[in-house]
């Protein structure tokens, strides 16, 4: 392509097809159709991109010698050229690539650079780290209901007269106001969270059963997946805790319900694992055999 004046005062871009982007290596070699071509007229024509670094050091022949094939060589651990002392990175080291990346190489080469400098390679500022929160928010009336304010722009005629910003920015007052709306946000890293409720689960160990009440009521056994493989009534649920346990009763977690009709609650909770299982638990007793 090419940019030229014409005698009218006018300016003309010639444009051409491009036939491929890479080559057969891969790397970034376009090539051109050159019988699809066309020209557009205009009256000013802007530059805004470009394949190639704007080096200005080609007449240092110290630096030069660092590059090759238009980048400069370093060291990709602390991004120092050659020549002692002299830092490079972005573009201009690995070829066209993201601005983050960008970024985080200077960042590397600013912690090398600092070195360099008999510093101690820290370049995070420490400002703010230790500071204390305040974990009230306050109260505005009418919070939840604030809308965004809504930016203005310019109006769309006037857009295609120049190349101004065509979106404002807030005035002082729609600051403030749009301010409100934030509810400090930052405040959830801090915040702890929410315990889990404790569980109804008991260790089966006698240590437990001094806590138990000697009313009625029933209890449940749990294996260590926290099934339960046990249901029984009683009228003392911490002699019969008890009693199973020095029978044998090989049980990971129990949890009682006290109930002065434990027949009947009983019974329902063997409704319910029977609905669940299809058949019933151990009732932990000899009447296992009526089941």
């Amino acid at each position: 392509s090419y940019i030229k004046t014409t005698g009218s005062g006018t300016n003309e871009i010639g444009l051409k097809k491009c036939a491929s982007v890479f080559d057969s290596l891969g790397k970034f070699s376009p090539s051109y159709d050159e019988t699809a071509t066309d020209t557009i007229s205009a009256d000013n024509v802007i530059i805004c991109i470009g394949q190639q670094s704007g080096v200005e050091i080609q007449n240092d022949n110290a630096v030069n010698t660092c590059m090759t094939n238009g980048l400069i060589k370093t060291n990709m651990v602390t991004y120092e050229t050659g020549v002692k002392g002299v830092y490079a990175g972005g573009d201009i080291v690995s070829g066209p690539k993201s601005v983050i990346e960008a970024v985080g190489t200077g960042r590397k080469a600013a912690r090398s650079i600092d070195l360099y400098l008999g510093g101690d390679g820290i370049i995070e500022s420490v400002e703010g780290l230790n500071k204390e929160y305040d974990m009230f928010t306050g109260r505005n009336e009418g919070f939840t209901s604030l809308q965004r304010t809504a930016p203005k722009f310019e109006d769309a005629g006037e857009r295609t007269c120049n190349f101004e910003p065509y979106e404002y920015t807030y005035s002082e007052e729609e600051a403030i106001a749009e301010s409100f709306r934030c509810l400090q946000c930052d405040l959830r890293l801090h915040l702890r969270h929410n315990p889990l409720p404790p569980e109804k689960f008991l260790k089966f160990v006698p240590e437990l059963f001094d806590n138990v009440p000697q009313l009625e009521g029933v209890v449940q056994l749990y294996d260590d997946n926290k099934e339960v493989f046990a249901i029984k009534g009683s009228d003392n649920i911490k002699k019969s805790l008890l009693e199973m346990y020095e029978s044998g009763k090989t049980a990971s977690y129990f949890e009682y319900e006290l109930d002065p009709m434990f027949t009947k609650r009983e019974s329902e909770l063997l409704q319910q694992f029977l609905q669940k299982h299809g058949k019933l638990p151990d009732s932990g007793d000899e009447l296992d055999d009526l089941f």
